[in-house]
C-alpha cells in the first residue's frame, strides 16, 4: 500500500483522513512476482523496460512540469474559468527500515555485511563474523573508524557500470552478486532512480518510530529494569515491579483522556536478555519513555541511580526527547549528534549490554542529517501511517475478502468523491474542531465586564471590531484535544511558555470571519530540555508567572503533564 500526503498542508491536517491520498493496494503476492516496487512505483521491470505508462513516477514527472486545470475565477465565482497550473514535486519516503531500502538499490537485510543505506557502515553481525575468523587465524580487513557516507550518485554509478559489463558478458552471474554484496547493495535498478529529484540515499530518512518506539526504547527500556530490578542486587526497593505498577496507577490517573500506560511486568524466566522487550506499543513506550524518570528513579536506591544502566536509560531519554519535540531548529542538529555519541559511550560502559547492540543503534547516528535535510522528525514518522492501517482493515472486513486491493480502493475513490463534491463545507474542518459551552452572546457590554479575555481582546486591533461571542469548553488540534485546565507548552514567535489553559472563547468579527482566544494561567517561560534530568523539563516555582493572551491560531500546542517536585515544576510531553 503506498500513501501519500500533500507537505504544503499545516501538519495536522496533512494526515487527515481526509487529505491522505491512496496511491495504490497491490497484494504482496502479486507484488513480488512483478518484480517489487520497481514495478508498482516505476512501472519498469528488472531489465529497467517501461511496462506501465501510468506508474507513480511518470505522473510525478508531469507534475514536476505542471499539470493545468480549469477552476472558477475567486474574484468572479459566476465567470468564465480560470486556468491554473498545478505542480507537485517528490520530498522524501517515510517508512519502516526494511521498507525504505526496497525503495533504494541498498540491502534488505540487517545482517549483511553493509547494511545501512546512508554509510558503508559493517554491521554488528558482520564485526562478529570478523571476530571469530580472526580467532581462527584468518586474516580479516580493518574496518573504518567513520565510514563513509553513500551517495546516490556513487550507487547510480556503480550500478550502471556493473549493468553495462555484465551485458557485455564481463560479468558473471555469481560475480555480479558479489560484487553487490561487497558494495552493500542488492540490486541495479530501483524505484527512486526513477523518481524526478529523488535521492535514493538521503531521500530514505531514519524512522523516529521504528527506531525508538518499535526498537531500541522497547528493548533497553526492559533490559536496564532487568539489571536495576534484579533480587538481592541492593539496586532497588523491595517488590520493585509491584511498585512500578502502582506509580503506573497514578500517573494514569492524571493523564488526559485518551492516554494511558498499561502495566509493566518481568520478563518471563528463561528468556535471553536479547530476546526481551517492553510489551507496549510505539506510543505507550514513548509515553513510558517521557515519564520513566517518575516512574523508576523513586524505586531505584543510591547505588541504582548511579548504575551504568539507568545512566545509559537516561542518556536515551534525551535522544528521544529531543527527536519528539514538538518544534526544533536546525541548529539543533548538532546537539542531537552529541547526545546519541553520550548514549553511545553510556551504553558500553554498561558489562550486561555487552554484543547486545542493534543495526537501529548505528542507524540513529544518521539522525542529525536527517534532521538537517528534512526538518522536524513528527512531519516524516511513520506514526500516522500505521494508524492508517488499521483503518484499511477495517475497510477490508466490510466485504467479502474477494478482490481485496479493487474493494479498498474503490471504496477510498468513493470516499473521496462524497468529501470533494457532496460536502459543500468540508473546508470548514480545516480548522479546529470546538465544542461550546455557552450560546451565542451578541452584548459585548456585559461580556467585557465579565470576561477578562474579551477585556484583552478589546485592545487588539485584529479583534477590536468583535460583534459577537460565545464560550468554548474544548477544541481539538488533531490528535490533541484542549480543555479549560489542561496543563499546556505553548509556542508563540519562538518562545515556549508553560500553564493551565483558561478561558476559552470563540470571537466572531465583522467580515465573517472567526478565530479562537485563550488564556493560559500561570504561563512560565520553559525551555525544551535539561540535559542533566534526560529532557525533562523544569522550572523554578519561584520563577514569575503570570496570565498570557493566546491566538490560537499562531500557537504551537502540547499537552504536558505537570508535577511540583520540590522547589521545581516539572513539565513531561504528553505522547
Amino acid at each position: 500500500m503506498t500513501l501519500a500526503a500533500v507537505c504544503n498542508l499545516p501538519l495536522r491536517m496533512r494526515v487527515s483522513f481526509q487529505f491522505v491520498q491512496l496511491l495504490s493496494v497491490v497484494v504482496s503476492k502479486y507484488l513480488k512476482s512483478k518484480g517489487g516496487l520497481l514495478w508498482s512505483i516505476a512501472g519498469r521491470n528488472d531489465q529497467g523496460q517501461v511496462v506501465m505508462d501510468d506508474a507513480l513516477t511518470s505522473e510525478f514527472e508531469q507534475l514536476e512540469r505542471g499539470v493545468p486545470v480549469m477552476l472558477p475565477d475567486d474574484d468572479n465565482p459566476d465567470g468564465d474559468l480560470v486556468q491554473y497550473i498545478i505542480e507537485g514535486h517528490f520530498c522524501l519516503v517515510s517508512a519502516d527500515w526494511l521498507a525504505a531500502q526496497a525503495f533504494g538499490f541498498t540491502v534488505e537485510s540487517a545482517s549483511a555485511t553493509h547494511p545501512c543505506g546512508e554509510c558503508h557502515w559493517t554491521s554488528f553481525a558482520a564485526q562478529r563474523r570478523q571476530r571469530k575468523r580472526e580467532a581462527n587465524g584468518d586474516p580479516i580487513s580493518e574496518s573504518e573508524t567513520e565510514p563513509a557516507l553513500r551517495t546516490h550518485a556513487e550507487l547510480l554509478a556503480n550500478a550502471s557500470r556493473m549493468i553495462q559489463e555484465f551485458g557485455q558478458r564481463q560479468l558473471s552471474k555469481t560475480a555480479l552478486k558479489k560484487q553487490l554484496t561487497e558494495l552493500g547493495m542488492n540490486k541495479v535498478r530501483c524505484a527512486l532512480q526513477y523518481m524526478p529529484r529523488a535521492d535514493s540515499v538521503r531521500d530514505t530518512p531514519p524512522d523516529v518510530m521504528h527506531l525508538f518506539g518499535c526498537g531500541t526504547s522497547r528493548t533497553e527500556g526492559v533490559m536496564k529494569l532487568r539489571i536495576l530490578f534484579k533480587d538481592g542486587s541492593g539496586l532497588s526497593v523491595a517488590n520493585p515491579w509491584a511498585k512500578l505498577n502502582f506509580q503506573i496507577d497514578t500517573l494514569n490517573m492524571s493523564l488526559p483522556r485518551g492516554k494511558r500506560l498499561p502495566h509493566i511486568y518481568p520478563p518471563a524466566p528463561g528468556k535471553k536478555i536479547n530476546e526481551m522487550h517492553l510489551d507496549l506499543n510505539a506510543s505507550e513506550t514513548f509515553l513510558y519513555v517521557m515519564h520513566s524518570v517518575t516512574l523508576v528513579e523513586p524505586l531505584l536506591t543510591e547505588r541504582g541511580r548511579q548504575h551504568p544502566a539507568w545512566r545509559s536509560w537516561l542518556a536515551h531519554r534525551a535522544v528521544v526527547a529531543k527527536c519528539l519535540q514538538h518544534s526544533i531548529a536546525e541548529s539543533e542538529a548538532d546537539g542531537l549528534a552529541t547526545l546519541i555519541k553520550a548514549h553511545e559511550a553510556a551504553f558500553d560502559r554498561v558489562i550486561q549490554y555487552d554484543d547486545l547492540e542493534r543495526p537501529k543503534h548505528h542507524f540513529q547516528k544518521h539522525l542529525p542529517d536527517a534532521l538537517r535535510r528534512h526538518g522536524l522528525f513528527r512531519a516524516f514518522w511513520c506514526m500516522p501511517w500505521e494508524a492508517f492501517l488499521q483503518l484499511i482493515k477495517r475497510i477490508i472486513h466490510m466485504g467479502n475478502f474477494k478482490k481485496v486491493a479493487y474493494h479498498v480502493c474503490e471504496f477510498w475513490s468513493m470516499k473521496s468523491a462524497l468529501v470533494y463534491a457532496g460536502h459543500s463545507n468540508y473546508v470548514d474542518k480545516l480548522g479546529d474542531e470546538i465544542v461550546h459551552a455557552s450560546e451565542l452572546n451578541y452584548d459585548m457590554i456585559s461580556t467585557l465586564q465579565v470576561s477578562p479575555l474579551m477585556q484583552i481582546a478589546a485592545t487588539h486591533s485584529d479583534t477590536s471590531e468583535t460583534y459577537a461571542a460565545r464560550g468554548v469548553s474544548s477544541f481539538t488540534r488533531e490528535p490533541m484535544e484542549v480543555r479549560s485546565g489542561d496543563w499546556l507548552l505553548v509556542t508563540v514567535d519562538g518562545s515556549s511558555y508553560a500553564g493551565r489553559a483558561g478561558e476559552i472563547m470563540e470571537l466572531f468579527l465583522t467580515g465573517g470571519r472567526t478565530v479562537l482566544r485563550m488564556m493560559l494561567l500561570e504561563a512560565q517561560a520553559v525551555l525544551f530540555e535539561d540535559d542533566t534530568r534526560g529532557g525533562v523539563i523544569t522550572v523554578s516555582r519561584d520563577a514569575d508567572a503570570s496570565d498570557m493572551y493566546i491566538r490560537v491560531e499562531d500557537a504551537a500546542l502540547h499537552e504536558v503533564h505537570c508535577e511540583d517536585v520540590g522547589t521545581v515544576r516539572t513539565f513531561t510531553y504528553v505522547y
